[in-house]
């Protein structure tokens, strides 16, 4: 069961294992599967290695204040990438994180779903202010003036993304 609901199928809520540091915290079993660097990348030193699990998963717009070599192993994700210049449009002030609560509908799927009770009340200095899908009016015409790209990264491929740009990434 839980193998399928980290696949995004079954009964169960989808699982997800978010990645910040923990392939050799926890999944160390996994290390020796998880494949070298790519070409492009094996003259990089390496801060630390990351591995995402989860088969219906979003991670809201956000930057990291390091530059990421993303490879995915399995399944597709999509990128909504925004350039550093957009930052004066995703911000207010004080950012908050906005948390995405998974919805289950009546036939055993569902969606993750924000509320306006879902952003934190601690300073988050990486985050959009807003959904960027679905923005407050008071932000949709800082929302229509972003510089959206969007990229799908499927088995094998990997994105490079620059320190500083924004990025959201869903499972799809």
């Amino acid at each position: 069961a839980c193998a399928a609901s980290l696949r995004g199928e079954g009964r169960l809520p989808p699982l997800y294992a978010d990645g910040a540091s923990n392939l050799e915290r926890s999944f160390d079993f996994l290390v020796q599967h998880v494949p070298q660097p790519p070409a492009v990348g094996q003259s990089l030193s390496f801060r630390r290695v990351d591995l995402w699990l989860g088969g219906r998963t979003l991670s809201t717009l956000h930057f990291d204040n390091y530059e990421n070599l993303f490879a995915q192993l399995v399944g597709h994700k999509e990128f909504v990438l925004c350039p550093p210049g957009d930052t004066s449009r995703l911000v207010d002030g004080r950012l908050r994180k906005a948390y995405a609560t998974w919805i289950a509908d009546d036939v055993g799927s569902g969606q993750f779903e924000r509320t306006a009770e879902g952003g934190s009340a601690e300073a988050v200095m990486n985050y959009a202010a807003y959904d960027i899908d679905a923005p407050p009016a008071e932000y949709a015409a800082a929302a229509a003036k972003l510089h959206r790209m969007t990229v799908r990264v499927g088995p094998g491929e990997v994105l490079y993304i620059p320190f500083g740009w924004w990025h959201q990434v869903r499972a799809v």
